[in-house]
Formats: structure tokens, sequence, C-alpha cells
């Protein structure tokens, strides 16, 4: 049966324009093939759209090749469709049954090949074990061309092709993807980051939207630990930038402030809401880490996912959470004291399946006096996909530094498994009390910066260190407060999340007020920033820690 399609005005056939979160379903034109039902030939299918991408991988990103080309594949099949749905030609055709249909995409190679009668989901030839891992774990990364000249990006078209070389990269041309040199990038040892930045830079970004959220709305929440009467640590969270979510504080889980190492928040079960996690000093050398799950409307109970030897000295130590392993799951690393004066070490604990960590392995070690660390964090700043160690320093002769010591990708089998700590930033003119940082991706690239708020003639202004491929930092100034409404930077403590959901993580100031605490986002719109929702709290500024 042969389809003549028509093209008219680009309607809205698939209502859906939301560029952060995929489709429920996909208009597809059924065509004829050997096993396709004679009465579906030439209709126009309704497809669940996780089910689309699935069928389409089976048949064009087969199953052996590697994860990371198969999770690079995943993205860029994703978001042919996607774009088509947000995008519409105005393709109709006139169905056996005389009716006028509009679809999104055909199922042959003039878009994808989608033939679920054969490699449909569940069927012998269809989608693997490792195809459905690959689209599960890049399920919410979209990808954008950002432009200079316009402060702004655009979802773009993704494509990929057989390709004639076999060479990694060869062919790339900042648009499309190559099977053939994609196999070779991820037998080399590439993340499916570095494959996408290989084939799709410049200007590229790789957005994940709605970073810390706590109480699955998809909108980051602002969340602070608060210390009670009872000298126990209360979280708490605020909902501050969902439409129709009740911006009232959810307090949550209460830890026992003694012997707290320290507690951080990531989603470490999965499931797309954040959760808390905490280390607990035993021993000089021992610690229990503790997670809480978010269940939508606050933290569940405490459970041990870890107790034991830690593999170095706890007193001092700073916890922080991260993908350190590239593998789309949080691990816990603990900075700590080395086994020498003057010295430094960091340990990782991977994540294992179901609701455990493994035992700590070393993963860095070199000077660094510790009695000048003040934070320290776990971040993506060259943008592979491993998180890497950032840490700000008070050094004794004065000022704020800032060192990355980058996570080595392919990641080794053993031994130092990061380059050394090496200076991103430093100012000895500034003030120490007087400046305020936070580790986020700001301007959705996917590289870990560093937001600072800097107190400066009375007038508080905000400095992003954007991260860079090998660590470093360039140092953008994206916004001063204004006049009416200063910032005391002394009297102000950071958080960071994605609060309306754009990919770009916003600055969450926490600051002194005469009822107790205010709280304010700050939005990030690249080079600047807006004001936004805010709201005061009753609650002792001294005794609340963001994080």
């Amino acid at each position: 049966m042969a389809l003549a399609p028509a093209f008219g005005s680009p309607a809205v056939c698939t209502p859906w324009t939301d560029e952060y979160t995929p489709p429920a379903t996909i208009r597809v034109l059924r065509t004829e093939r050997d096993e396709v039902p004679p009465e579906v030939v030439g209709t126009v299918q309704d497809v669940d759209f996780r089910s689309y991408v699935a069928t389409t991988m089976a048949v064009e990103w087969p199953e052996h090749y590697p994860i990371a080309t198969l999770k690079a594949g995943a993205v860029a099949t994703k978001q042919f469709a996607w774009y088509h749905v947000i995008h519409p030609r105005g393709k109709t055709v006139v169905q056996p049954d005389g009716s006028t249909a509009c679809f999104d995409v055909e199922d042959t190679w003039v878009d994808q090949y989608f033939y679920p009668e054969k490699y449909g989901v569940g069927m012998p030839a269809g989608p693997g074990p490792k195809i459905a891992k690959a689209i599960d774990l890049t399920w919410g990364i979209t990808l954008r061309k950002y432009s200079r000249s316009t402060q702004s990006s655009r979802f773009f078209l993704t494509g990929y092709r057989s390709g004639s070389s076999s060479v990694c990269g060869e062919d790339a041309n900042g648009f499309k993807l190559f099977h053939n040199s994609t196999r070779a990038c991820g037998k080399d040892g590439l993340t499916f980051r570095e494959i996408l930045r290989r084939y799709l830079m410049p200007n590229l970004e790789i957005v994940i939207a709605g970073r810390h959220d706590v109480v699955g709305s998809r909108h980051g929440d602002a969340t602070a630990m608060v210390l009670n009467d009872d000298g126990l640590q209360v979280a708490h969270a605020w909902s501050l930038g969902a439409p129709g979510a009740d911006p009232s504080s959810r307090a949550g889980v209460r830890i026992d402030a003694d012997e707290l190492v320290g507690f951080q928040s990531s989603d470490v079960s999965d499931d797309g809401k954040d959760d808390l996690v905490w280390l607990t000093q035993t021993g000089a050398r021992s610690g229990r880490i503790t997670v809480a799950l978010s269940d939508g409307a606050g933290y569940g109970a405490g459970q041990t996912w870890f107790e034991g030897d830690m593999a170095v000295p706890l007193k001092g130590a700073r916890l922080m959470v991260g993908d350190f392993h590239a593998d789309e799951r949080t691990d816990v690393a603990v900075l700590a004291r080395g086994e020498s004066g003057g010295m430094a070490q960091l340990v990782v604990l991977r994540k294992k399946a179901g609701n455990a960590f493994g035992r700590p392995v070393r993963w860095w070690s070199g000077p660094t006096e510790m009695g000048t660390v003040a934070a320290a964090w776990a971040g993506d700043v060259s943008g592979d996909g491993r998180a890497d160690l950032i840490v700000r320093e008070h050094p004794d002769q004065g000022g704020v530094r800032i060192k990355t010591a980058v996570t080595r990708s392919p990641l080794p089998r053993g031994g130092e498994r990061m380059g050394g700590l090496r200076v991103g930033f430093a100012s000895a003119a500034l003030d120490p009390l007087k400046v305020k940082t936070i580790p986020g991706d700001a301007n959705r690239d996917g590289r870990e910066d560093v937001l600072m708020l800097v107190g400066s003639g009375g007038r508080a202004a905000v400095v992003r260190l954007q991260g860079q491929l090998f660590g470093k930092f360039k140092r953008v100034p994206v916004w001063v407060a204004p006049r009416a409404a200063p910032i005391a930077v002394e009297k102000t403590r950071l958080g960071a999340a994605d609060v309306d959901y754009d990919g770009m993580t916003d600055l969450v100031l926490f600051s002194r007020h005469p009822r107790g605490t205010r709280i304010l986002v700050l939005k990030t719109r690249y080079d600047t920033l807006k004001s936004g929702p805010g709201q005061v709290e009753p609650f002792d500024w001294v005794s609340v820690r963001p994080y």
C-alpha cells in the first residue's frame, strides 16, 4: 500500500510543549511491512513514548554496543522524536477509513525505524536489558545549543547515521552521532557525556532540570537543617518554585548532632527525589552512613546503608556526595586528614544495588592542610560525568582559594583515581567572612560551577566561577544587589536548587532577619540573576544550615 502523506500548516499534533520532560505519547504513521496487520497499515497510532524510543533503539542502536554508546544513542534517539512532537511539520495522512489524521513521525528510515511487531518491547528481537538501562539512566537529560548573542539556548534536532569511520570522533560534525565511531568511543572508555561533547560541540548544553527536588514536584526545593532546643538537627524543606505547591516548611527527620561528621542531599534511591544522607562517627576511623529516603511529603525513617571502617580519620573530615563512577548513581565520599602531617586523602563508597554503599576505596591523596579547608564538595567540573573534588581554602596568609582535583577518565582500576589538587581560583584581597560559596551548574552546560556571594562596599555581588574542561574556573560577574534591597553577606548562608525547573541552578539565600531567617531565591539567567520567591521563617539564623 503506497502512502502519500500531505504537508499542511504546522499545527499541533501531539499536544506537548515541555522541553525538559518527555511527552507521554507520540503519533506514528504506520506503513506496510510483512508482520504489520493489514488493518494497521496507513493508520496513525498513539504510541507510548518510552516504548517508542526502546523499540526504535532495538534496530538502530544494537544491544552489543558499549553501554556509554547506548546512553548517548538513547539521548539522541529520544530527542529526535521529541523534537518532532514539539516542532510539528504539519504532516497528515488520509487513513483507510477516510479520516484525515496528523502524525509526528513516520515508522520508516524517513524518520526512525519503528517496527513493534518484530522489535517491540518483550519481543525476542526487541530491546534488551542494556538498552533499557541506557534509556532509564538518561531519561531526564535533554540537549540544547547556546547562543551568546541572544543569551538563550534552543532545544535542537539531534540525528545519527552509520558513519564511515571507526575512529572515535573522526566524523563529528556538531549535530549528529555516528554509530561506528561512537561505538569506538565507548570501547575507548569515554563516558556518554564525553561522547556527546565530542560529537555535538560547540555550545552544547547537557541539561538535567529540577536539581535538588526533595518533594517530587520536579522543581528544586530550598532545604536547611535547623538546630532545635534538644540539640537535634531538624531537616526542613520549602517548595518555593512549584506552581500551586504549599511553600510552608515541611519538617522532617531529626539527627543527633553529637558525633555528626556531616549531612548532604542527593537522589540515592534513583526515584527522582533527593534523599538525606549523613555520616556519624562511631570511632576514630569508623562511622555509620544513614539515609532517610524522601517519600514526597518528607523524609522517612533513617536507614543504615553502611557501618564500619571508613579507612580514614573522621575528626575534622568532610562528607560529600556525587557520581564518581559515571554510572548515574550517587556515591558517598569523605575528605579527611592524611596519614602524615600536611596531607589529605579522599575515599569513595560506591553506591551498590539496593540500599547500601560499598566499602571505602582510596580515590586521592596529596598535600593539603585540612586546617585551612573551609568547605568541600563533589561536582563534575570537567563535564565528563564523573564527580570531581572542589575545595574551598582559607590560607593562613588570608584570602580565599578554590581548588579542584579532577577524576581521571577513563577511570583507572587502581591507584590514584584523581589528578592533583590544583588552584582554580584565588584572591588574597577577599575577606572570607564576606564570601559565601556554593556549587551548582548555573549555566546548564553540564559542568559544575561555583557561585560566590561577595560583600563589597555595602552592596553584595554574585560571581560565577564557571567550570572548565580541566578543572579550571572562568570568573563571570553576574549580579549586584540593588541599593534598595541590600544583602549582608556575613549574615547570609547559601543553598542551591533549580527552583524554576529550567536546568540552571538557582541561588537560595538564608539571611538573618528581625523575625528569624529570610529565604530568598535568586533565579539564574545565564550572565545575570533575577529575584524570585521568598519568605521569612521564625528560625534563629544562627541555627540554620542549608544543605
